[in-house]
């Protein structure tokens, strides 16, 4: 099940040359990654059974929305499908995307925990 609505955010990555053919033979030029909504999140948590590793896997396959400009969905099968067609090393790849595109930067991280003000 996707939860999706208009206002999605997504990243389009072009695939390098060398990655582009699956062992299946199917061709991944671009994907397409979309940042998540928390009801995402859970999903996917929910998904991963209490995996640490699973959870990243099942993250970045939530956030797969497109391939070579067509829709591809967890509720049809077709994130499913290209998940398992386009090979570890590409899926390691939108991995790394999604990790970037949700995790603060190193600043961000500083900023944020340099604010704190302490209540008494």
């Amino acid at each position: 099940m996707d939860t999706r609505d208009s206002k999605e955010n997504i990243v389009t990555y072009m695939v390098p040359a060398t990655m582009q053919m699956s062992s299946s033979g199917r061709k991944f030029e671009s994907l397409g990654i979309r940042e998540l909504e928390p009801a995402d999140e859970m999903m996917a948590t929910q998904r991963a059974a209490g995996s640490g590793i699973r959870l990243a896997f099942e993250l970045a396959l939530q956030s797969l929305v497109f391939v070579n400009g067509k829709r591809v969905t967890l509720a049809d099968g077709t994130a499913d499908l290209a998940w398992k067609e386009m090979g570890p090393k590409l899926r390691n790849l939108v991995m790394s995307a999604y990790s970037q595109m949700a995790a603060a930067s190193n600043e961000e991280v500083a900023a944020f925990l340099g604010s704190r003000k302490i209540t008494v």
